[in-house]
């Protein structure tokens, strides 16, 4: 992984970018910014010495700026970066600065989820660095509902390729490729009633959109 910059701020890319469309790499790991992550054993003395401690960088002597890769590592970037590559990471056990929990099991896994910052706001993320499961912070302050596997349903036939089934905003399945319009159920009454029927809803709960 690299240190990239771009207009939304710092974040971390693969260097795999650059490769052939064929062979390219798009990963990328969002940065918490520094002032909103704390030391777990961290007491209300710790801002205002950290505030007097801030690193320098070792090839230029310019302070540095902070990110939180993950809850054991932070990422200390020289603050004239792009135009100074300095940085060093920091190991230890980190959390969002005024965040205690709650922890919440992942769905998909059963690891715990914590609150984490991307470029779009807070939401929950899986722990697990094999798990990319991600849930919503609502503005009550919870989590959003887990998310709907999708299900299939080969007798809905459309040419369309990819293009996904949803029932009340939610995913549950995918129409499959190559096949004509004209096999597929063109009124969205009897298209919401077979969507119903495979995913075990009421009909009344149904909201089809293509």
């Amino acid at each position: 992984m690299q240190i990239r910059t771009a207009s939304t701020g710092v974040f971390m890319g693969c260097s795999g970018y650059s490769l052939p469309p064929k062979e390219r790499c798009k990963s990328t790991v969002n940065l918490i910014p520094g002032d909103e992550a704390i030391s777990v054993d961290a007491d209300d003395e710790a801002e205002s010495r950290l505030l007097l401690t801030k690193r320098r960088c070792g090839k230029c002597n310019t302070a540095m700026d902070s990110y939180l890769i993950d809850e054991t590592r932070k990422l200390h970037v020289c603050g004239n970066n792009p135009d100074c590559d300095g940085y060093e990471v920091e190991q230890g056990q980190f959390r969002i600065k005024g965040y205690d929990g709650p922890l919440i099991e992942c769905d998909k896994c059963g690891s715990d989820m914590q609150l984490k910052t991307g470029r779009f706001g807070k939401y929950f993320g899986c722990t697990n660095s094999e798990c990319t499961n991600t849930r919503k912070l609502l503005r009550n302050g919870e989590a959003a509902p887990p998310k709907m596997d999708p299900v299939p349903m080969p007798e809905l036939q459309v040419c369309e390729s990819g293009r996904p089934l949803r029932v009340a905003g939610r995913c549950l399945g995918h129409l499959p490729r190559g096949e004509p319009v004209s096999q597929a159920p063109r009124d969205p009454t009897t298209l919401c009633r077979r969507v119903a029927a495979a995913s075990g809803r009421d009909r009344s709960q149904v909201s089809l959109s293509i």
